[in-house]
């Protein structure tokens, strides 16, 4: 009798261990959903809806400042990525028609901030640039990001205040177009 215990013992042990390897396999694997915006551009142009394209971005480890157009159109975007750096969710918004003059030329926009502090400014910028600089009250100078025919500056430390002036240079580095306000240059848009 024992050797029948033995032996049923054995087989429900194999029985059981057969079980679990069939249950294993039929059970599918715990799997990550994809991230629902992987790319700041993605974040961005789900914010703001479809048709818009991204013209200009300037990225940092945690975040992202994003120009994108839509005919006339300019939406500013700034988002945030989770800790993993996987993902974009929080995204801050503003879009405005901004209608193009029949000869691009240099125009600062629009800016974006907390409060009175501005923390990235947008204009358009003349064909023959290639690049463009802000000047800020203090002498505080930021280069630009050209795009699409806009160019974005993203401020390393926010301003309290408006530039002072905006210069687009071409490749030798010659002034191609100014705007210049001592009391600070607003925002034509």
């Amino acid at each position: 009798m024992a050797e029948l215990v033995h032996r049923t013992g054995r087989g429900l042990g194999l029985l059981l261990g057969t079980a679990l390897l069939a249950a294993c396999a039929a059970t599918p694997a715990p799997s990550s959903a994809p991230p629902a915006h992987p790319t700041a551009a993605a974040a961005c142009t789900d914010a703001v809806g479809k048709g818009w394209q991204v013209a200009v971005e300037m990225d940092r480890a945690d975040s992202s400042t994003l120009a994108l157009v839509r005919g006339d159109s300019i939406a500013t975007c700034r988002t945030w990525s989770n800790a993993a750096r996987t993902d974009f969710g929080n995204t801050a918004t503003g879009v405005g028609l901004h209608p193009a003059s029949s000869s691009p030329a240099l125009s600062y926009l629009t800016g974006g901030g907390t409060g009175d502090r501005t923390s990235f400014l947008v204009g358009r910028v003349p064909p023959s640039a290639s690049a463009v600089q802000v000047t800020f009250a203090d002498r505080s100078e930021n280069k630009a990001v050209l795009g699409g025919g806009l160019w974005l500056a993203w401020l390393e430390q926010p301003a309290d205040g408006a530039p002072v002036a905006i210069e687009a240079l071409d490749a030798a580095g010659t002034v191609v177009s100014r705007l210049a306000d001592a009391d600070g240059i607003q925002p034509a848009g």
